[in-house]
């Protein structure tokens, strides 16, 4: 997130956090939560346009699988959570935005993706 899309979108706001079991499980022998869930909440400004996207994952999720099959409505997200993440955005912007489902993540450029493959593996 860091990495690419800052270079594609600017600056951006990052989310993230988790949704605990709603049967108490907890590390043994300790009143630690062992979260159900875990998600981020990605918001990107390009001047007036805001752009926002949220994701959805279950603890038991595989390696490997891929993000977009796990976009939800930040409505949905504040439901399941309790929270309010955009409340310093005016109700006219706030409600469509927070009721849009993303059909896909959001593109970067692929010279971005060749920068960070060239960096990881260099």
């Amino acid at each position: 997130i860091a990495d690419l899309w800052t270079a594609r979108y600017g600056e951006l706001w990052v989310v993230v956090g988790c949704i605990s079991n709603p049967r108490k499980e907890t590390l043994s022998g300790t009143a630690i939560d062992v979260p159900d869930r875990f998600y981020q909440l990605i918001v990107a400004q390009e001047g007036l346009d805001v752009r926002v996207q949220a994701v959805l994952f279950e603890q038991t999720v595989e390696a490997g699988t891929w993000a977009a099959r796990h976009l939800i409505t930040v409505d949905e997200l504040e439901a399941l959570t309790g929270l309010d993440f955009l409340p310093e955005l005016p109700r006219f912007i706030q409600d469509p935005l927070e009721a849009e489902l993303p059909t896909r993540l959001w593109p970067v450029r692929w010279q971005d993706l060749l920068r960070q493959f060239l960096l990881r593996f260099n």
